[in-house]
């Protein structure tokens, strides 16, 4: 994953030659757009005045003449235009330059369709012409996944962030699941990430493979368990800390108490959290007290206390449970038996 997304930020050197815009190789040129033959465009007039737009647009992209089928899609609807715009950057666009078929497929406002798992599925069929027109989506676009990712983060479009899911998505079923993670931390979208609903969430701690340490599909009952596989890894928790932090410091005031809780109530403490997290960072602490480090341990506990004692009373929160209350009252027992008094503890009294 580093060696995918550093070169796109390596400073360029002061030696480096500049790239020259207006140069262009007219043998790169491929797919030239064509504007169209006297008769051709005679017969898009012909079916203008009998009011088939659907069909000029269909006889003008059979003909490559992108630019009338553009200016006629874009009179026609949403659905015809993007179907114009994702036929045209299937055929004009090469597999070198992917991510920018992409970005141009967002442009258009197609959102996750741009990274759906079937490519029958990429572009809704729509009826142009009398016939059925789909468009086919490729993996190029997903393997450059570092280039596509950060273009559409420098051009933000309506609902952009559901494709960086589906860019998630679509890597994670590869296999690529640190990758995966990167596309879903920078949407910062919690419960679209880590909250599942009908199915398992896409991801329970960013840079873990929960797959290799969850049975039956049920990832969450491991989340106190002090020698799973992911508490070996304390690196995706703080990962994850990471992101719980970045999801709280962008919250406005108001937002709801708990991040990635469907539903949550509005306008209550502007104290935000990852509910599931919770556990880890308690397992975490249990771990710095056997190692000793128990001053690092209090800190996880005051936090947790912290989080606790800021949820609205009487509201029920996925994950925070009596038996996690109960495991940090004997964390904090063990710390204060031990001469660490937590400086929260009179809240859980």
């Amino acid at each position: 994953a580093a060696a995918a997304i550093h070169p796109l930020f390596a400073k360029r050197s002061e030696d480096a030659e500049e790239p020259n815009v207006n140069t262009i190789d007219a043998r790169e040129c491929l797919a030239p757009i064509a504007h169209g033959t006297t008769t051709e465009l005679k017969n898009i007039e012909m079916l203008l005045l009998a009011g088939q737009r659907s069909e000029a647009i269909a006889f003008a992209r059979e003909h490559g003449m992108w630019v009338h089928a553009l200016i006629i899609a874009s009179c026609t609807g949403k659905d015809d235009w993007q179907a114009v715009v994702a036929a045209y950057v299937e055929s004009a666009v090469d597999r070198d330059i992917a991510p920018l078929g992409a970005q141009y497929r967002l442009f258009a406002g197609l959102g996750d369709r741009a990274f759906a798992e079937k490519p029958a599925h990429f572009v809704t069929a729509t009826e142009i012409g009398g016939a059925e027109q789909t468009v086919s989506a490729d993996g190029h676009a997903v393997d450059d996944w570092a280039r596509t990712l950060v273009l559409a983060l420098a051009n933000r479009t309506p609902g952009d962030h559901m494709a960086m899911i589906a860019l998630g998505d679509r890597l994670k079923e590869r296999g690529q699941v640190l990758p995966a993670h990167i596309c879903y931390a920078l949407t910062l979208q919690g419960k679209d990430i880590f909250h599942g609903v009908d199915t398992a969430p896409r991801a329970v701690l960013l840079g873990a493979d929960e797959r290799a340490c969850s049975s039956a599909g049920a990832p969450f009952e491991m989340a106190y368990t002090r020698f799973s596989h992911f508490y070996r890894k304390p690196a995706a928790i703080f990962l994850t800390e990471l992101y719980e932090l970045a999801f709280v410091l962008r919250a406005a005031p108001g937002d709801s108490a708990v991040a990635g809780t469907p539903g949550a109530p509005k306008k209550l403490a502007p104290l935000l959290c990852l509910p599931h997290l919770q556990a880890y960072k308690l397992a975490h602490a249990w771990w710095l007290v056997d190692c000793g480090q128990l001053a690092l341990a209090s800190q996880y506990c005051d936090a947790l206390l912290g989080i606790l004692a800021a949820l609205p009373a009487g509201t029920a929160v996925p994950f925070i449970h009596a038996s996690l209350v109960q495991e940090l009252r004997s964390l904090r027992e063990r710390l204060s038996g031990s001469g660490m008094s937590s400086v929260r503890a009179a809240e859980m009294a």
